[in-house]
């Protein structure tokens, strides 16, 4: 390689080492190690896929260029040398992440490979990792290799879930997934049973000024009396939109009901 193109390639797979000095090597003209990089940085994890297996590249466009055609992305370049037809280049990385990484972080790692990484083979994967996945775990000693093997996925689910996706959709294990349905409905319950109403909040029902405690008084006439209805609180900003909302929130939640505040996207 050239070397300053070594140098270009050094500081790309290094991002976060600006402490550190880089020296000119004393003897050849490679990269000796290349950090390790994880398939949500994206082009950065396949620019790394590229360097392990294209020998003497002389800059980004040949490292692009597979058989003489140029592709605008290292994705589609990787692609094209069919490294991406399997999951050996993602077996690779759980491998040596799982040299360093902790549990924690490879249960992570995991959870991204299934989200963005789509593998072909996701049993296989999580058969050959999850020693490693689940090493804290196994360390405290009194759990039996099924309760291991729920919890392991229990964090693994709850990463994916973070993503907007479910460890149902991949059919890791025959453990039942609706027992992680039962575990999400008790943490969320229990969240919101520990919220406190302030003091403030609780005092701001009596501080409602007359539009505001017309809609306050129809919204919990219905709440109260079990039956369904949707309302729409409309006003320019500052007109005391919010003051209402606090107030049904901190009456409804001071009386032992789970009220829940969302946004609505239109």
């Amino acid at each position: 390689m050239h070397e300053s193109f070594v140098q270009r390639i050094s500081s790309i797979l290094c991002l976060g080492y600006k402490d550190k000095i880089w020296g000119t090597r004393k003897r050849g003209t490679v990269v000796g190690r290349i950090a390790n990089a994880s398939p949500v940085e994206g082009e950065r994890y396949y620019l790394r896929i590229l360097l392990q297996n294209i020998r003497g590249p002389t800059s980004f466009d040949s490292l692009k260029t597979i058989q003489g055609k140029y592709h605008d992305t290292f994705r589609d370049a990787a692609a094209s040398l069919g490294l991406l037809d399997s999951d050996n280049s993602l077996e690779e990385c759980l491998e040596e992440a799982s040299q360093y990484q902790m549990p924690y972080s490879l249960r992570r790692l995991f959870s991204t490979i299934l989200m963005y990484c789509s593998p072909a083979n996701p049993t296989k994967l999580w058969e050959k990792f999850k020693p490693h996945m689940s090493e804290d775990f196994r360390r405290q000693g009194y759990l039996s290799e099924h309760e291991i093997e729920i919890k392991t996925l229990e964090g693994i689910n709850e990463f994916l879930e973070t993503l907007g996706r479910s460890l149902k959709e991949f059919h890791l294990s025959s453990v039942p997934m609706n027992l992680f349905d039962s575990d999400k409905f008790t943490k969320e319950y229990n969240h919101e049973r520990k919220i406190e109403v302030s003091e403030a909040d609780l005092l701001s029902i009596e501080k409602l000024n007359d539009d505001q405690r017309h809609a306050f008084n129809i919204i919990t006439e219905k709440i109260y009396s079990s039956s369904s209805g949707t309302y729409f609180i409309d006003g320019p900003g500052g007109s005391g939109k919010t003051f209402l909302y606090r107030a049904l929130l901190a009456d409804v939640r001071s009386r032992g009901y789970i009220a829940l505040a969302v946004a609505l996207l239109v």
